[in-house]
């Protein structure tokens, strides 16, 4: 009974660790609490290559564009309409869609980044 316990929580410790290498997918289908309240259109971007990554709280998946021609602009944008399929952090995409004023909501990890959120119009894979 004791050997059946022991390998059980082994299996349960194993089945939790993974490598910084791999893959995450996040299950939950919900849209950010602030989207429904996001402002005005702010930029429109029209085929932009980018990689699904987590927000500041591990929570929202975002999709990010560094301004060409400056050292370290990015807008990272919280997607409010990402479908499921897309949910898998790392995955690299080729988006369109609008950045939408965040109201403060949002704040940067980094300096030279902006946050907004992010209304897809198109998504695919790279």
């Amino acid at each position: 009974m004791y050997t059946r316990f022991l390998l059980i929580v082994l299996l349960g410790f194993g089945s939790g660790c993974r490598s910084s290498n791999d893959v995450a997918v996040l299950s939950t289908g919900s849209v950010p609490a602030g989207c429904a309240q996001s402002g005005a259109v702010v930029h429109q971007l029209s085929n932009i290559a980018g990689t699904v990554g987590y927000g500041r709280d591990n929570t929202q998946l975002t999709l990010s564009y560094y301004v060409p021609g400056t050292i370290d602009s990015q807008w990272t944008g919280v997607v409010c309409n990402l479908p499921n399929e897309y949910r898998v952090v790392g995955k690299r995409v080729t988006f369109s869609g609008e950045f939408r004023d965040a109201k403060g909501t949002l704040l940067p990890i980094f300096g030279g980044e902006e946050m907004y959120y992010l209304y897809l119009t198109d998504i695919k894979s790279r």
